[in-house]
């Protein structure tokens, strides 16, 4: 008899929770910002293969990264359901070193833009938690510009396409028509990232 009435006050707080749902219909704008993107990481690994591969003749100094600012549209098609479209910027800076010199400075813009789902699992008044995941396109352009121990002296422009990505963890949110949330996750807004966001 025990187990059935604890049984039942564990359905009541769980329905409880998530009976006050994001409702269909509902708008989400968000803004926000975050540290350790997928691109950071990966160009991380990448710089650190090439040193290795050429046996510390290529290296890269003084890297600096500015962190992912991101804005978000969402839409409720619906309750606890959201779907929307996501554009990320960050810049990322280097110098590429030959041997003992420094041969290039290197400055890269990372654009991403994907589409998005959340689903909200505790869903109150004042406060929400969800997860999500993000896939789209991402765009990197990167000018090196030759110093003066570099024999080249033109100025080089790459641009790159990949996949952007990215896997929300766990997200909370607290608020009512304005929030603010914060974010556990890897992709392109980051492993942390928090921000405002504003429902109507």
């Amino acid at each position: 008899m025990k187990i059935i009435k604890m049984m039942a006050i564990v359905y009541a707080l769980v329905f409880s929770a998530t009976a006050i749902a994001q409702e269909k219909g509902t708008s989400e704008i968000s803004f926000g910002y975050g540290g350790a993107t997928s691109y950071e990481v990966e160009n991380t690994l990448g710089d650190m293969l090439s040193t290795i591969i050429t046996l510390g003749t290529v290296s890269y100094d003084d890297v600096e990264y500015t962190g992912a600012f991101h804005a978000k549209y969402k839409y409720a098609i619906i309750d606890n359901l959201l779907v929307g479209i996501s554009g990320v910027y960050e810049e990322a800076e280097d110098k590429e070193r030959f041997g003992s010199a420094n041969v290039a400075k290197r400055k890269s813009r990372i654009y991403s833009i994907a589409l998005e789902s959340d689903y909200s699992y505790i869903n109150r008044k004042h406060f929400k938690v969800y997860s999500g995941v993000g896939l789209g396109y991402r765009m990197v352009d990167t000018k090196s510009k030759p110093t003066a121990a570099s024999t080249d002296t033109k100025i080089s422009n790459e641009r790159t396409h990949g996949l952007a990505y990215h896997i929300n963890g766990i997200g909370i949110r607290a608020g009512r028509a304005i929030g603010v949330f914060v974010e556990v996750g890897y992709g392109y807004r980051g492993i942390i990232n928090a921000g405002l966001s504003i429902q109507f």
